[in-house]
């Protein structure tokens, strides 16, 4: 993956030394990754769409599932478990469900309204989140429940996510969807954060 500039500064260098921005057909702009992961052979992971958006997480999560079979990778999605996530309860249902016997991963895809922010507003608030300690359990909370509340724009955060402790591994943050995007992203997008997580030894 191309770098055009690494973000430095005392904070990002405390945290992983590895804030990297770049530009690329599948939009991932800026990625991160723990440096004191040490890497598994993962055979068993959960996909979790983080929105309200149920037609949107479903297309994410379902794509994502149909590449991590054909690495042999055995995937389950949280949509069908939990099919809708703007209740209280659906919250508590897909945290429940992170800890399924056998999990040994999950990825999540976040979409981030940005019609009340900037994309420079949002792109600031991801970048201190990986390094920061936050578990999967702490995002979850902290986005769910969400209504069905469609907006003009949107951001796409994904993420990697040990199941030993809940940790993050890995993350990337796309640059500013138009909603009718949304729908061609999750083909390329996943293609390309797939691509990252395999030539970064983070998949097999």
């Amino acid at each position: 993956m191309r770098a055009d500039r690494i973000l430095l500064g005392a904070a990002a260098v405390a945290v992983a030394q590895s804030l990297v921005f770049a530009v690329d057909d599948h939009r991932l702009v800026q990625t991160w990754v723990n440096p004191s992961y040490e890497g598994a052979r993962l055979t068993k992971i959960i996909v979790a769409g983080i929105a309200g958006l149920t037609e949107e997480r479903k297309r994410f999560e379902d794509q994502f599932l149909t590449l991590l079979r054909g690495r042999k990778i055995d995937g389950i999605t949280s949509h069908s478990i939990v099919p809708h996530l703007d209740r209280v309860e659906d919250r508590e249902a897909l945290i429940r469900a992170l800890h399924d016997e056998g999990i040994e991963a999950a990825i999540t895809v976040r979409l981030v309204r940005l019609d009340d922010r900037t994309e420079d507003e949002w792109a600031e608030a991801w970048s201190r989140q990986p390094g920061s300690g936050i578990r999967i359990r702490d995002l979850v909370e902290q986005t769910l429940p969400e209504p069905e509340k469609r907006a003009k724009r949107y951001g796409v955060e994904v993420a990697l996510w040990e199941a030993d402790g809940w940790t993050m591994v890995w993350a990337a943050r796309s640059d500013a969807y138009k909603r009718k995007e949304l729908k061609d992203a999750a083909v390329r997008f996943v293609q390309g954060t797939m691509n990252e997580l395999i030539d970064r030894g983070l998949l097999p």
